[in-house]
């Protein structure tokens, strides 16, 4: 399962990436012009991600383990089931920790514009106590 880490580390940044469509890159601030630089976006998250990920070397080494096919050990259905379900549960694990993760940043690193809709917030929820 060399590819496991590789898979992980791609869904969490995917994860981040899809948080919020409008404000890709938590890490800049909303106004940056770079987070409606659409071929960034899509580069970095079908590109990046994509290569990083491996899906495709994935599957071919569960293929040889399941059909024994260049293996020393033979075929080995429960090992390559059990691959799939681990690595499918770890991306979708890491896909949801990347999402969170994009939300924490943007709560302990506030935009001008967060602070202000905090405070309008805020204001509408004394008003209506």
């Amino acid at each position: 399962f060399l590819d496991l880490p590789a898979n992980m580390i791609g869904s969490l940044v995917m994860g981040m990436l899809a948080a919020k469509p409008e404000h890709p890159f938590p890490w800049l601030h909303r106004g940056h012009h770079l987070q409606n630089h659409k071929a960034l976006i899509a580069g970095f998250g079908t590109g990046f991600c994509g290569c990083l990920t491996t899906f495709a070397s994935w599957n071919t080494q569960m293929i040889h383990m399941l059909d024994g096919t260049g293996t020393e050990l033979g075929s080995q259905v429960p090992a390559a089931l059990f691959g799939y379900v681990i690595g499918l549960c770890g991306a979708i694990s890491c896909f949801i920790m990347g999402r969170h993760l994009h939300e924490w940043w943007s709560s302990i690193h506030p935009t001008q514009e967060d602070r202000e809709l905090h405070a309008k917030d805020e204001q509408a929820a004394l008003v209506f106590r």
